[in-house]
């Protein structure tokens, strides 16, 4: 799951803020998957109006490798992994194609 409007959607894009990553699922078995990414709630900040926060799901061609987290994906618990985080490079890195399941929800700041 990824947040693409991170300061806003002012038209700027600084990439994405990287919410949820889980790899190697099995059919539809998401508990056998391996995360790689723990959930974080989407928060948006003040002032920064609706953001999307986006679904996708891709078909892996192979299991990818889980035991360097710094290579799948950033660094899995630190902010600086979530930061500015491209999906289109992950996909791209790891052979995944175009997604093939999509699902958004907005949500903006609530005082």
């Amino acid at each position: 799951m990824v947040d693409p409007d991170l300061f806003g959607r002012n038209g700027t894009n600084y990439g994405q803020f990287k919410h949820w990553l889980v790899v190697n699922i099995a059919g539809a078995d998401l508990q056998n998957g391996r995360q790689l990414t723990e959930f974080i709630p989407s928060v948006p900040s003040r002032g920064t109006g609706f953001h999307r926060y986006v679904f996708l799901v891709y078909k892996q061609p192979d299991v990818m490798p889980t035991d360097n987290r710094t290579e799948v994906g950033g660094q899995s618990y630190s902010l600086e992994g979530r930061l500015f985080w491209d999906i289109r490079a992950f996909a791209a890195k790891y052979h995944l194609g175009q997604p093939i399941g999509i699902n958004y929800y907005l949500a903006q700041f609530d005082s």
